[in-house]
């Protein structure tokens, strides 16, 4: 009986063991899954904390398959605020549509308007905005309109990306 009984208390002793051994290596394992997703968090955080918000304008600046007009554009604007930046160029090709659907409609008249609401903005006097306007001013209204939603959109996504960086980053926006 003896023997049974040490051959159980030994059977026991390996099987606690044995679980304590497997507890140890999920718990190892679970520590490991979790510092890895600590330190690809940190270094998540890292990245974004550095993002660049002009990549994307510094890339259409020297993008060899863009327009020239384009590139320019996108060269003026990178050094705008996120926000002011994006609003100037959509009002910009928001104006410029409007004169484009007037001159498409034949309206010539020089109170139309589309033609105050340019001079009005003009008038205001931002450098930013007239950098933009003399960039296309030679161009077909179309042309321009076209070329400055493209910029508007750019500077939309642009910042756009301020919001979801700053939630990441615990900053208030």
């Amino acid at each position: 009986m003896e023997t049974v009984r040490g051959e159980r208390d030994k059977k026991d002793r390996t099987d606690i063991a044995s679980a304590w051994h497997k507890r140890v290596q999920t718990c190892n394992l679970v520590h490991f899954m979790f510092s890895g997703t600590l330190r690809s968090h940190a270094m998540i955080r890292d990245y974004l904390a550095s993002y660049d918000y002009n990549l994307p304008l510094d890339d259409a600046a020297v993008d060899p398959d863009l327009p020239l007009v384009r590139r320019r554009l996108a060269s003026l604007a990178a050094s705008e605020g996120l926000d002011g930046g994006y609003y100037e160029a959509q009002e910009m090709a928001e104006a410029f549509l409007d004169a484009a659907r007037e001159a498409n409609a034949g309206i010539e008249a020089e109170d139309s308007p589309a033609r105050v609401r340019l001079r009005d903005i003009l008038d205001r006097d931002l450098a930013y905005q007239h950098e933009l306007f003399d960039e296309v001013c030679q161009l077909p209204l179309a042309d321009a309109a076209a070329h400055l939603a493209w910029l508007a959109d750019l500077m939309k996504r642009r910042a756009d990306m301020a919001r979801p960086i700053a939630a990441e980053l615990g900053y208030r926006h």
